[in-house]
């Protein structure tokens, strides 16, 4: 795919992120990546996918987890490094 016809999803994926959608962002950046002949983008996305799906597995089970504003401001800040790096 050309960056002409990804850039509606590059200006959706950055409002999802000024929103800190993490969730809808993940998701949409892989749809991208997916174009993406870059495994290492890829396998970055991957490792935070995880991060974020554990961050909210604990949240779910009430577990304390006294880093989680960190670590959702790690995953936020990566994705925006891997979403200009894609880009």
């Amino acid at each position: 795919m050309i960056y002409k016809e990804l850039k509606p999803k590059f200006d959706k994926l950055f409002v999802l992120l000024m929103n800190k959608n993490l969730f809808a962002s993940i998701n949409l950046l892989e749809e991208i990546i997916e174009q993406d002949k870059n495994s290492e983008n890829k396998n970055e996305l991957k490792k935070h996918k995880e991060t974020y799906k554990y961050m909210l597995e604990y949240y779910s089970q009430d577990t304390p987890d006294p880093q989680r504003e960190k670590i959702y401001n790690t995953i936020f800040l990566a994705l925006i490094d891997l979403m200009d790096k894609v880009r």
